[in-house]
């Protein structure tokens, strides 16, 4: 194993085995069957209020699932019923988003990546006045660890919040030992179809 000054291992080595990780966890999320997905974001969105920080949050981070991703819709569809503020992200930069201010039948425009996204002129909300943020992912672990997928976009976002950092994702993207970096972002709690699966103790704040 290649290591650093320090002795520890390299960030080209760490990277490498988050390449991996990635892979295999995508595989398996793809693999997860209609049915499941289906049902998925109902059953989350019945668990989701068991977080005291869901009750308490005025304000709710979303995202627009792209591909195999978990389908977050019925959750921020529940925000809105329950006369929350939703923001969705949008790409404004490489590795760079801004929230944006969205209600259900507004429009979306395609963005990168062939993303969903709120439009330029839409209200932005800056991360320190978002109390929830349901965070897309490939994994977590049981330190509240996440695996992305290697742009930085939420961890650039979620170092200037204070906001509950609720990874939402399939039970089985909840796996142990996840290598990180420095930079790395940790999440407050884990969502899945099976409930609140965990809650973390973080140093973030």
């Amino acid at each position: 194993m290649n290591k650093d000054s320090s002795g520890n291992p390299s960030a080209e080595t760490t990277g490498s085995i988050k390449a991996k990780w990635r892979q295999a966890l995508r595989g398996e999320r793809d693999r997860i069957s209609p049915a499941v997905r289906l049902s998925a974001g109902v059953s989350a969105a019945a668990h989701v209020s068991s977080l005291p920080e869901w009750g308490n949050a005025s304000v709710v981070a979303g995202y627009l699932a792209v591909q195999s991703e978990f389908d977050c819709s019925t959750l921020t569809a529940k925000a809105h019923a329950e006369g929350k503020i939703i923001v969705y992200p949008r790409i404004v930069g490489p590795g760079l988003m801004l929230f944006k201010r969205w209600q259900p039948g507004q429009h979306l425009a395609v963005g990168q990546f062939g993303i969903l996204e709120p439009p330029a002129d839409a209200p932005t909300v800056h991360p320190e006045d978002i109390e929830l943020f349901l965070v897309p992912l490939l994994g977590c672990d049981e330190k509240g660890i996440r695996l992305g997928y290697g742009g930085g976009f939420y961890d650039r976002v979620l170092a200037q919040s204070t906001g509950f950092r609720c990874g939402l994702g399939f039970s089985a993207q909840y796996v142990t030992g996840l290598p990180s970096e420095p930079h790395d972002q940790r999440l407050d709690g884990f969502l899945s179809e099976d409930g609140v699966i965990a809650r973390f103790e973080t140093t973030k704040r």
